[in-house]
This record gives C-alpha cells, structure tokens and sequence, in this order.
C-alpha cells in the first residue's frame, strides 16, 4: 500500500470540489472508500517471496475470487488413482464421483439487516447490480475484490468505454434532431 499526496493549490481546490460534486454518483461501499488517501498495489502471488507480503493474518490473505481458483486447480489436478487414468474434477464428474462443480458465493445477495452488516455479495447486488443504480460510478475496487484482477480490469475498460461513447451519442443525436427539423426543406 501507499499514501498518495495531498494536491495543493488550484489543482487540490478543484479535486476537492470534485469529489464534493461527484459524491451522490459515488457507490456506498463502507471499507472501499473512493476519496481514500491510501491505495493498494496487487502482484501474482508467489511462494518463494512471502516475505515481501504484508501478511497479517493468513486466513484472510486470498480473496474469494483466488480461493475459488486455487480450489479448482486443486480439484482440476486431482487424479483419481485406482478407477481412472486421468485427472480432473471434469473427469470425476463424467464417472459419477461428483454430481455437479459450481464456484461458492458467500451468502444470500438480498441484503438483511444492518447496512454495515452486509458481505461483498450483497454490496454488489445493492450498489452495482440494480437497475436504479445505473447513473452511479461502478464500485470497480469491489468488483476487483469480489470476482478477481482480470474481470474487474475488465469492467473498468467498460466503464471508461462507455463514457468515451457518451460525446458520440450526443453529437448522434444532434445530427438526428436537425436532419428532423429540415426534412421538409430538403431537395435531394
């Protein structure tokens, strides 16, 4: 993690001015604050340098997104030793070992109870996922977090395409309305 710097000057008025207009377009994410001086960095995992992780408490060092990824790598290499000869949870679901393999969520996504209460699962349902919060910023940071680094690169790619189509549209629309107004006039 890292601090980032406080602007200064005309540049630290107008950020501020920003955020203060910004604010209701803001998703009400608790632990994710957007106007956060403290940023983090994320790197592919790797044994042999543990020691450069900040690890405070390994049980919550992986996110559910790696776990469930470390868990079907697991079971995608298990081999089924004295019925098969090959590997795989594909394979053990194909001989009936298994019924069926799905990635686990943490909890219901309709949210009960106290808003600090709420998981990962339930912040994305509430603030994201809702059709009434479609003129809201995407809690990209949770995205991140919730489904992994690449899909939540992924939405924000989107996120940034879409507002690059915002100026298009407009003009798209301009054009539509005055090819309207002088239909009539018109002499092909």
């Amino acid at each position: 993690s890292y601090e980032l710097k406080e602007e200064r000057g005309i540049s630290g008025v107008m950020s501020a001015l920003w955020r203060r207009l910004s604010q209701p377009l803001q998703p009400k994410v608790p632990h994710l604050d957007s106007n956060s001086r403290t940023k983090f960095l994320s790197h592919s995992f790797s044994r042999d340098k543990l020691h450069l992780y900040n690890i405070q408490n390994k049980d919550t060092f992986f996110n559910n997104a790696t776990r469930s990824r470390i868990v079907y790598e697991i079971l995608r290499r298990t081999s089924c030793a004295r019925t098969c000869q090959t590997t795989g949870i594909i394979t053990l679901i194909a001989k009936g070992v298994y019924d069926c393999a799905f990635p686990l969520h943490d909890g219901d996504f309709k949210s009960s109870g106290c808003e600090e209460q709420r998981n990962d699962r339930q912040l994305l349902h509430d603030e994201w996922a809702k059709y009434g919060a479609f003129y809201k910023y995407q809690p990209v940071d949770l995205i991140r977090k919730y489904f992994g680094e690449k899909i939540g690169l992924y939405f924000a790619w989107l996120g940034i395409y879409t507002q690059l189509l915002i100026p298009a549209s407009i003009v798209g629309v301009i054009v539509f309305f005055y090819g309207y107004a002088t239909m009539e006039t018109d002499v092909p």
